[in-house]
């Protein structure tokens, strides 16, 4: 009896019935039965059980959206696999034989680690590589009970290019900032030593010993305020004077430009949609990186003797323009600039590199890595994306998409 009280289930003619006591203050007892037959307790909840030596994956594991595997022995890399839920098989690429290790169904560098990582102690996260699925990323987490070994399997193959992205994103931002500010120094440099330069040509006129050494000092000032110019429009520091534009309209422009500068090796292909869309963006930069684009792309096809360029305008709607590589493309048309060549390609680990400032596969003197970077800053500028596709052997497509412009309806 607790706290002078007590309850009892009893059985009372072939029925169970709930007796109740009180104690008194003058040391009787209050005993009450209940009238009523006393519900069925309820059934004890079962408790967790461990895992027995012939027990397999629970239900939670085995319906768990990861990877999980049981392993004979405490030494997941040496023990035989005894069951794997079906989400392995989508995770690792394959689903293991029976009988099968792990340390096989992984790629051996990544292994060594792990193993090496699981010697000194550590539980995980690992991270590995599948060996049926190399260019895919999981963490891998190893837990002992019972002498057998569980592991979970995780793709963060998503989430590791997120932050490769963002990473990327970064350093970008921080270049184009530091890029910025010298650039924008020396385009005041070069603005005073172009305004000496033109009184010394006013005192040195044309038939002077000096006036050629001159013109060669001007000539080198205004390469030099090209490339700052590049520079500061990649560091989005020049000023955007956006207007209305017909993307037709200006791929025949630039084409007709384009055409004289490629020699008779290179021919160039246009394709024209239709219904064609307006855009709102600087005339004089998107040519630029359209000129850029098609600049680069004949470089490629030159080296290999010759071949063709094609240059793509275009209506896309947001499934399409996904399809093509925007992955993040917004709700609504984009209207599209695609220049494409039948060259010999970007190497794959070249790709990730190509828009990062100064960073060029021209020999030296050919190149000075900014007219991709330049491309990127004005696409960005123009609220636009940009999408290189490129395999080996087989070329090199830039897309660029830029939001549709619709005039506003005067009533």
């Amino acid at each position: 009896m607790r706290d002078g009280q007590a309850s009892e289930r009893i059985q009372i003619g072939g029925g169970a019935r709930r007796l109740e006591a009180a104690r008194l203050d003058d040391g009787r007892f209050l005993v009450r039965l209940s009238p009523e037959p006393a519900p069925d307790p309820a059934p004890a909840k079962p408790k967790a059980a461990a895992l027995s030596p012939g027990a397999g994956l629970d239900a939670f594991a085995a319906a768990s959206p990861f990877g999980a595997a049981l392993i004979e022995g405490e030494d997941p890399f040496a023990g035989a696999i005894l069951e794997v839920n079906e989400a392995w098989a989508a995770i690792a690429g394959e689903a293991p034989a029976a009988g099968a290790q792990l340390g096989p169904l992984l790629t051996p560098a990544s292994r060594e680690e792990a193993a090496r990582r699981l010697a000194a102690g550590g539980a995980g996260p690992f991270e590995v590589a599948p060996a049926a699925r190399p260019s895919s990323i999981a963490h891998l987490y190893v837990a002992r009970l019972a002498g057998r070994s569980l592991a979970y399997l995780v793709d963060v193959t998503e989430q590791k290019q997120m932050q490769a992205q963002l990473a990327q994103s970064n350093k970008m931002q921080a270049i184009g900032q530091l890029a910025g500010g010298v650039a924008h120094d020396f385009n005041n440099l070069l603005t005073a030593i172009l305004m000496n330069l033109s009184e010394l040509e006013t005192r040195h006129p044309l038939g002077d010993p000096s006036f050629e050494g001159l013109a060669r000092i001007r000539e080198n000032a205004l390469r030099a305020a090209g490339l700052v110019g590049q520079l500061l429009t990649f560091s989005r520091k020049v000023t955007v004077q956006r207007e209305t534009l017909d993307i037709g309209e200006l791929i025949s422009n630039v084409t007709v430009m384009l055409r004289r500068l490629l020699p008779e090796s290179v021919g160039m292909d246009t394709d024209y949609g239709r219904n064609l869309p307006q855009v709102r963006a600087d005339r004089q930069q998107l040519e630029n990186a359209v000129m850029n684009l098609v600049v680069n792309a004949r470089d490629a096809v030159r080296g290999l003797g010759g071949g063709t360029i094609k240059v793509r305008a275009a209506r896309v709607s947001e499934a399409e323009a996904v399809e093509l590589g925007y992955k993040g493309a917004p709700v609504g048309e984009m209207a599209l600039i695609e220049v494409a060549d039948d060259g010999p390609g970007i190497p794959e680990d070249v790709l990730p590199k190509i828009f990062d400032p100064f960073f060029t596969t021209k020999a030296v003197g050919e190149g000075t890595g900014l007219g991709l970077a330049t491309v990127y800053g004005i696409v960005k500028q123009s609220d636009g994306w940009i999408e290189p596709v490129s395999l080996p052997g087989e070329g090199a497509i830039f897309r660029i998409f830029l939001p549709v412009y619709e005039p506003p309806v005067l009533v």
